[in-house]
C-alpha cells in the first residue's frame, strides 16, 4: 500500500472509529473560486492593487421574437432569440447579429442566392455607423460588425465561439444577471440539450444553476442595473437612489440619451419593427447595448468592484456579492499565509431552525388577552432574535429657534475602526464575555433545576412572558405580536433543552464530554445572549457590572459586588469554551489582563496580539494616506491622479464597511457580541465628549443656553 492509501485508509479507520467530532473539520466549507483566488494571491505577492489592471469585459443585450403571442417562462425558452449585440473591451468593437426570415433578407436588398450579401451589409453597417455618431451614440472611434443568420441555433453558436476568442473575465449586461445570459443559456438547452448547452457556453464544461441564476465556472457577472439599485452592504454600495430604474430612464437622466424609440415612427412593438424593418430593429438592440457600455464606462462600477476584490484577494462574483463574502477572502487569506485553518460551519453554529413541534410542551403564551400558539422558527429569525445588539448613539434633538450661539459637531472621525483598533476588537482576540448580572437569576435557576429535573417550574413562563412584555412595550418592531412570540418560544425552547439534557449544571459549565460541550455551546450560552438583549435593550444599554468597573471607586465596588461571583465566559466561540464563577478580587484580577468593553466583551491586549481586524484596519489607514499623497503629485486632470484618487477611495470604502461585518449574519465570523462591543464603546465616547461639552458650556452660558443649543 502506498502512502497516499496508507493516509487515505487511516483516516477512514479515524470516521469509522468516531474519533473525528463536529469541530475537528477544517476549510470544507470554502467555495472553489474563493480558494483559487486566495491561492493565486499567495503565490503571486507582487500583484498588488497599486498595479493598474484592466478587466476583460463583455457586454451584451437580447431580443427575442414572440410572434405576439407573449412571453413564456426563461426556463422553458421557447421564444427564438432573434438579435444579439455584443461589445468587448478586448477589440473594442459592437458585434450585431441578426437572425433573418426569408422576408426580412428581401427589406435588406439581399438577392435570393445571397450573392450581394457582403456588399449590402456593409453598406447597413455604414448606414447605422453614420446615423449612431450623428445621434452622440457612437464614437468616430466605434467598430461595428454584423452578422446574418438563418436560425438562432447558427447565431448562438457563433456568439459563444466569439466569447470564447475574446476571452472576457466578466459578462455584463442591463438586467443581464435575471434575462439575457440565463435565457441564452436555456435556449441553447431547449435547442440541443443540457449536456451540449454546457460545452457551448464553458470550456472547462461548468454551469451551476440556482433557480433562474446560471453561473458558467469561468465568468464573472456584472449586472450594470443591479450595481445602479442602492444595496445596504455596510458603504459597499455605489448605487443610486432613483424614482425607477429603466434603462431609458437611467440613461436620459446619466447620459442624456435614451433608448431609441420604434413607437415614434409607428411600431407597436418590437415583433412588428422585426417584421417590417429589421435594419431599424438591429439598430434598436445596438442602441441598447451601447447605452450599457457607456454607463459602465461613466460610473465605472465594474472596475471600481474589480479594485475591492483585489484588495481583499476574493473573486470577483464576491465583490458583487457584498462586504461579508470580501472580508470572509480577506481573513482566509490572511490565515492560510499563516498555515492556520479554518473550523467548519462557524456561522451555521449560530443558527437553529425550531419546529412547531419542539415547542409542544412550552405552556401557550398570552399576549394583550390574545393567545399566541408556537409555530415554526426559521434559522433566519432565530439569529435575528437571539443575536441582537445595542446599536449607535444619536442624540433626540431639542428643536429651538437659536439668534446667537455655537454648532458643535462631536461626531468622531472613524469613529468606529478607531473603536475596533482601540480595544483589539476582533473574533481572533476574542477572550471572554462577562456576564451581565441581569443574568444571575437564570445562572442560579439552572444550577438549581438541571440534573434534578426535566420540568420547567409553572413560575417561569409567566416571568420570562412578563420579562419579554416589558421589552416589548418600550422598542419598535414591525411586528410586536411576532416578536413576543418568538422571544417567548425562543427563551423557554432554549430552558427546557437544557433541563431535559439532565446534565448537572457545572459540568455543562466545565464540559468535557461532546454533549456537554453541545448544550454549553448550542443552549446555554444563547438562552443568556438572548435575555441578555432583553435586557440591555429594556433598561441599560451596558453591562451592569462593567459600567461599575469603569465607573465606581474600589471600596464601593468591594461593597456592591462582595458577596457576589462574577460569571465569566472564556473563549466564547471556541470549543474549549467554560462557564466560570469567580469571587470579586479574582475577577477584577482576571478582567485586567485583557482589554475590556462596557458591553462585558474581553478581548487579548495589543502587546500580546494584534487581531486581524486590528491589522487590516491600520493597513487600510495607511494605504490610504499613502495613496493621497501620490495622487497630490500629479495633476488632477491626469490619469494618474484619477488612478490614485480611486485608490484611496477603495481603500476607504473596505476600512469603512469592516467593523460593521460583525452585525452580518452572512458573515463567516459574524458575532453580535463584537459588533456590540464596537457599538456600545463608539456610545461612551459620544456621550461622555457630549457630558463634557454641556458642563463647560453650562458653566460658561448657563444651563438655560446649553439646553436651547441641543
Amino acid at each position: 500500500m502506498n502512502e497516499i492509501q496508507e493516509i487515505e485508509s487511516d483516516s477512514l479507520q479515524t470516521l469509522l472509529s468516531n474519533q473525528l467530532k463536529y469541530y475537528n473539520f477544517y476549510n470544507v466549507d470554502i467555495a472553489i473560486p474563493q480558494y483559487y483566488a486566495i491561492k493565486y494571491y499567495i503565490d503571486n505577492p507582487k500583484d498588488t492593487i497599486n498595479k493598474p489592471q484592466k478587466l476583460p469585459i463583455s457586454f451584451c443585450d437580447i431580443e427575442c421574437y414572440t410572434d405576439y403571442k407573449g412571453f413564456n417562462s426563461i426556463k422553458e425558452a421557447t421564444v427564438p432569440i432573434n438579435a444579439i449585440t455584443e461589445y468587448n473591451t478586448i477589440t473594442n468593437t459592437y458585434t450585431a447579429m441578426l437572425v433573418l426570415t426569408k422576408t426580412n433578407y428581401q427589406l435588406f436588398g439581399i438577392n435570393k442566392d445571397g450573392s450581394n450579401s457582403e456588399q449590402i451589409k456593409q453598406q447597413i453597417v455604414k448606414q447605422i455607423k453614420t446615423e449612431l455618431i450623428k445621434t452622440k451614440y457612437f464614437k468616430t472611434s466605434d467598430k461595428l460588425e454584423l452578422f446574418l443568420f438563418n436560425n438562432d441555433r447558427d447565431l448562438l453558436c457563433f456568439y459563444w465561439d466569439l466569447i470564447h476568442s475574446n476571452d472576457p473575465a466578466i459578462l455584463a449586461g442591463f438586467n443581464s444577471d435575471k434575462f439575457d445570459y440565463p435565457y441564452i443559456y436555456f435556449r441553447l438547452c431547449n435547442l440541443f440539450n443540457a449536456a451540449k448547452a454546457n460545452q457551448i457556453v464553458s470550456k472547462i464544461n461548468k454551469v451551476n444553476v440556482v433557480g433562474e441564476f446560471v453561473n458558467i465556472g469561468e465568468f464573472g457577472y456584472a449586472d450594470i442595473l443591479y450595481l445602479f439599485k442602492p444595496r445596504d452592504e455596510g458603504g459597499l454600495s455605489y448605487g443610486k437612489k432613483l424614482s425607477q430604474y429603466s434603462l431609458d430612464y437611467i440613461s436620459k437622466k446619466f447620459l442624456n440619451l435614451p433608448k431609441y424609440d420604434f413607437n415614434s415612427e409607428g411600431y407597436t412593438s418590437l415583433d412588428q419593427l422585426y417584421d417590417y424593418n429589421p435594419i431599424r430593429f438591429i439598430l434598436y438592440n445596438i442602441v441598447d447595448n451601447i447605452l450599457n457600455v457607456r454607463l459602465a464606462e461613466q460610473f465605472d462600477h465594474i472596475n471600481r468592484y474589480n479594485d475591492i476584490r483585489r484588495l481583499t484577494k476574493a473573486p470577483y462574483s464576491f465583490g458583487i456579492g457584498g462586504i461579508s463574502k470580501l472580508y470572509d477572502s480577506f481573513i482566509l487569506h490572511g490565515l492560510t499565509k499563516q498555515k492556520k485553518y479554518v473550523r467548519f460551519g462557524i456561522s451555521q453554529e449560530k443558527a437553529k431552525t425550531i419546529k412547531t413541534d419542539k415547542l409542544l410542551n412550552i405552556p401557550i403564551t398570552i399576549y394583550k388577552k390574545n393567545q399566541l400558539k408556537p409555530l415554526d422558527i426559521s434559522s433566519k429569525m432565530y439569529r435575528k432574535t437571539v443575536n441582537k445588539y445595542v446599536g449607535a448613539y444619536v442624540k433626540k434633538p431639542h428643536p429651538a429657534i437659536i439668534l446667537q450661539g455655537l454648532n458643535l459637531d462631536l461626531d468622531a472621525t472613524s469613529l468606529y475602526p478607531a473603536m475596533t483598533t482601540q480595544h483589539n476588537i476582533s473574533f481572533d482576540t476574542f477572550i471572554g464575555i462577562v456576564i451581565n448580572p441581569s443574568l444571575y437569576t437564570t445562572l442560579n435557576i439552572l444550577s438549581q433545576l438541571c440534573g434534578n429535573t426535566n420540568m420547567l417550574p409553572d413560575s417561569l413562563p409567566i416571568r420570562i412572558s412578563e420579562m419579554i412584555q416589558k421589552h416589548i412595550n418600550i422598542n419598535q418592531y414591525e411586528n410586536k405580536k411576532n416578536a413576543f412570540r418568538n422571544y417567548y418560544y425562543i427563551i423557554l425552547y432554549l430552558y427546557s433543552e437544557i433541563i431535559r439534557s439532565k446534565i448537572q449544571f457545572q459540568n455543562i459549565c466545565m464540559p468535557k464530554t461532546d454533549n456537554e460541550i453541545k448544550i454549553l455551546k448550542l443552549y446555554l450560552m444563547p438562552l443568556l445572549d438572548t435575555i441578555n438583549t432583553i435586557h440591555m435593550l429594556s433598561s441599560k444599554e451596558y453591562n451592569q457590572f462593567m459600567y461599575d468597573y469603569y465607573f465606581m471607586t474600589e471600596n464601593d465596588l468591594l461593597s456592591k459586588y462582595k458577596s457576589i461571583n462574577i460569571w465569566i465566559i472564556i473563549n466564547p466561540y471556541e470549543t474549549n469554551s467554560q462557564l466560570i464563577s469567580l469571587p470579586l478580587n479574582q475577577a477584577i484580577q482576571h478582567i485586567q489582563q485583557y482589554v475590556s468593553t462596557i458591553s462585558g466583551s474581553l478581548f487579548l491586549k495589543h502587546d500580546i496580539k494584534k487581531g486581524m481586524f486590528y491589522d487590516i484596519i491600520t493597513m487600510l489607514w495607511e494605504l490610504r494616506s499613502q495613496a493621497k499623497k501620490t495622487r497630490n503629485t500629479f495633476d488632477p486632470r491626469s490619469d494618474d491622479y484619477i488612478f490614485y484618487d480611486k485608490l484611496q477611495t477603495t481603500f476607504k470604502v473596505v476600512n469603512n464597511s469592516g467593523y460593521g461585518v460583525f452585525g452580518l449574519s452572512s458573515f463567516r465570523w459574524s458575532s453580535h457580541h463584537l459588533a456590540g462591543a464596537i457599538t456600545t464603546s463608539g456610545r461612551l465616547v459620544n456621550k461622555i465628549a457630549q457630558e463634557i461639552t454641556e458642563q463647560c458650556l453650562t458653566a460658561r452660558y448657563g444651563d438655560y443656553h446649553v439646553k436651547s443649543i441641543n
